[in-house]
């Protein structure tokens, strides 16, 4: 795994949300960086969202997630749960 989402991930534990969310952010901003390529920064990002209320968002980035892994069952459960 690599360093922003470790960051964000363990900001998220430590019940910093905002925090994560802005490091995850930048990260999928930065199309310098392979890290725009992990699946887990946007389902993380779809958590973030949708513990803040955020559905559209939320499921936007489960989406986003599961384009990228589409063999991976916890992006698609995200977004079943989130309609």
């Amino acid at each position: 795994q690599n360093m922003n989402f470790l960051l964000a991930k363990t900001y998220y534990l430590e019940h910093d949300s905002q925090k994560a969310k802005q490091i995850l952010i930048d990260t999928c901003e930065n199309e310098e960086i392979d890290e725009i390529k992990n699946p887990e920064i946007y389902n993380y990002l779809g958590i973030i969202y949708a513990e803040a209320g955020e559905r559209d968002n939320a499921i936007n980035y489960y989406t986003k997630a599961h384009e990228l892994d589409d063999n991976n069952a916890k992006q698609l459960c995200n977004i079943i749960n989130g309609w």
